[in-house]
């Protein structure tokens, strides 16, 4: 019961301060990257959604009402800058991001924020091509950031960066032209 509390406390303190803090899940690749291997698909859309009770694997603490605006954004744009898809394809495919947990901290010097992002690529025909849970996490120190809010904003921005960066890791060895 107190970490519901706690975590009610931390989200009036954000509508608070949310006009101050805005949520930054963007991934900057480095200058010299280059995709392994660009795949023969052009991703047609991209959406991305919170888990329903029935789906959840744990809390789900979320700091902004564009929390999956911004992650959906993020997650464009990361695909568009490793240029892994092959944008002129006629292959088409889809993204859906299911965020199963964002489990934030509801106090401490030291805050890591768990997150489970399920990931679902389909082709065009339905036909499921990608289907990965991708758990990582996010710590932000008082040596980051001293108010604690600030704190559980950056850490939140941390764990989905670092799903992010794990979700191209993985695109990049995945074999999408294995035929079954």
């Amino acid at each position: 019961m107190s970490k519901i509390v706690s975590v009610f406390f931390i989200m009036i303190i954000s509508i608070v301060f949310s006009g101050c803090m805005k949520q930054d899940f963007n991934v900057a690749l480095p200058e010299n990257y280059k995709a392994l291997k660009q795949h023969d698909y052009k991703v047609l859309n991209v959406n991305v959604q919170l888990a329903s009770n029935s789906q959840k694997t744990g809390d789900l603490n979320i700091l902004s009402s564009d929390y999956t605006l911004v992650f959906q954004d993020s997650l464009v744009k990361l695909l568009n800058d490793s240029k892994l898809f092959n944008a002129t394809s006629k292959n088409n495919m889809h993204i859906k991001a299911i965020v199963l947990k964002n489990d934030l901290p509801a106090f401490g010097f030291d805050m890591t924020v768990l997150v489970d992002v399920l990931y679902e690529i389909k082709n065009q025909d339905g036909k499921v091509l990608y289907s990965n849970i991708i758990s990582s996490n996010g710590l932000a120190t008082v040596g980051d950031k001293f108010v604690g809010v600030e704190r559980g904003y950056l850490a939140n921005d941390r764990a989905i960066q670092n799903n992010l960066k794990q979700l191209l890791s993985d695109l990049e060895l995945y074999n999408f032209d294995i035929k079954e």
